[in-house]
Order: C-alpha cells, then structure tokens, then sequence
C-alpha cells in the first residue's frame, strides 16, 4: 500500500499537469493541420516491412498499409475470442464488467487521440491497439502466469501474453503483418515499470525473431528491456495503462472487491456512475495494483 507522503507525492504531480492545452500550442498543432504537416519522425506507410515483400502488401491510396494490417487483425478468430476474456475479474454474472475487447478499443482510442495530437501515422496506432492482446489467455494476468507456471515447469522456458500476441499474428494465422506492428504489439507492456519511451533501433525481422527468441528463452529479464521500434509504439504503450486503470477499478467497485473509500482520493470513480466525461485522475495506484497484478 501507498503510504501517505508517496500518495501526497502522486497528487501534487497530478496537480502540476496542466488541464488544457495552452493556447501557443492550440495555435501550432491548428496551423500544421491546416498546412498538412505531419510529425517528421512519425512512421510513414511507405517505410512498411513485412516478411513477404508483396505488392498488394505496400497497400495503396483508399487502403494504406497499416490500414490493411487492421482490417487482417479485426478479421481473425483470435480478435473474436476477446469477446469471452474478462479483463480482471472472472467468474462474476455482471455485464457491466470490462471485457478485453473493450480493453483493446479503449487503448486503440486513447492511442488514436494522442497520435492525431502529435502527427503520427493513426493507422500503424490502431493496428498495434487493436492486436496487442491477442495472445492473451483468459482470467487476465492471473491465467497468464498460471500457464507460465505450467510451461516453464515442463519446458524451462517463458510464456508471455504480449509474446503470444505476435505468434497469433506472425504464425498461428501467418496474415504478413507488418514489422512496426508485431513490434509495437511485442512491446506494448512494461509501461508501469518502464519510465523512459525511447526507440530501439529495430530495422529488420532478423533483429525481430532473435529478440521473440529471447523473451521465450530468458523471460523477464528480456522483456523488461524492450522498447518498441516507433513512436507510434511508444504511444500505444502509454496508453495501454491510461486505458486499464480506469476502469479496472470500476470494475473492482462493480464486482465487489474495493469499495469507493478504497481509493486515495475518496470517490472511487464515482464520476463515471454520474455520467461524467472523465474520471479523476488522482487514483489509487496501490489499491489497484493489488487487483491487476
């Protein structure tokens, strides 16, 4: 639990972020929109790299090539299995409770936002938003490392859902996605433990498969070092934590576990069973972390 000066700490951080964009730079992202320039280190389509190099893979002008990389994600059985995958809780009759597949378009969503904000390509960000949790296996983190257990016991290596993610991509359904997409889905966890978002130089799937290899064989210690190769996946792996923590702990009121004083700022979410547009801010890390992990 969060003792209170490390919780005083949080909130005067919280308070130090700014409520609205100031109105200088309201002023620089109107002009760009209205110039059409986008971000210069953004990933554009035409710098795509897949396995097999085909033309129809370049995409074209009404469906770019990360657009195509989300239509074949939104296409796959695995995408339709989010439906049955609680995000925390299992095992309760509620449908007010959080399903991944509301999980990975929240993220999509959130990612999509701050993408368009910094001109960076919204297709490769909804691509890597919307597959990331493919490989994820049911009963949230608690059914990942119970299958971890069971695989390391019998084989000495690592289960990992986000490692899982890309084999559902890259084997399983061997749909050719892009590189910057497996990557960004490689790599979209860590964003708690992980506090610098720097790009790792990634250039090819020979980088691609050793790094994959790697995780499997030596676990955590590999995957606490991975940094995606864009900036787009730099900002999915942000707002992958944005989109969980929210509404975790709405459902953690929901199904029963926490209740509203749990949280360190007293309201436990209420805003959203008011029907307010944003949640505070200022929540309870320590409650939460108990239930997520």
């Amino acid at each position: 639990m969060a003792t209170n000066q490390e919780t005083a700490v949080i909130k005067a951080r919280m308070d130090r972020i700014p409520s609205a964009l100031s109105p200088e730079l309201v002023e620089r992202i109107s002009a760009d929109r209205a110039s059409g320039a986008v971000n210069p280190y953004r990933c554009n389509d035409d710098q795509v790299i897949r396995r097999i190099d085909r033309a129809a893979g370049k995409g074209t002008l009404m469906r770019p090539a990360f657009m195509r990389d989300t239509e074949k994600i939104l296409h796959l059985p695995a995408y339709t299995r989010y439906a049955g995958k609680t995000q925390v809780f299992s095992f309760r009759s509620n449908d007010d409770l959080s399903r991944r597949g509301l999980h990975v378009q929240l993220v999509s969503r959130i990612a999509r936002d701050i993408g368009r904000a910094l001109g960076l390509n919204c297709d490769l960000i909804e691509a890597i938003g919307l597959g990331h949790d493919l490989g994820h296996t049911p009963f949230g983190h608690a059914g990942e490392r119970f299958l971890n257990d069971i695989y390391h016991e019998r084989t000495g290596r690592f289960f990992f859902h986000n490692v899982q993610s890309v084999r559902v991509l890259d084997a399983l359904y061997g749909r050719n996605v892009s590189l910057q997409t497996l990557d960004g889905v490689l790599c979209h966890n860590g964003e708690y433990e992980q506090r610098v978002f720097e790009l790792s130089g990634m250039g090819s799937f020979d980088q691609f498969d050793r790094t994959v290899e790697e995780c499997i064989a030596t676990g955590y210690s590999a995957i606490e070092h991975l940094r995606p190769m864009t900036l787009e996946g730099c900002v999915v792996r942000i707002s992958d934590i944005l989109a969980y923590v929210g509404r975790d702990r709405q459902d953690a009121i929901a199904a029963g576990p926490l209740s509203p004083a749990a949280f360190c700022e007293g309201l436990g979410g209420a805003p959203y069973q008011a029907g307010l547009p944003h949640p505070p801010i200022g929540f309870g890390w320590a409650s939460l972390s108990l239930i997520h992990n």
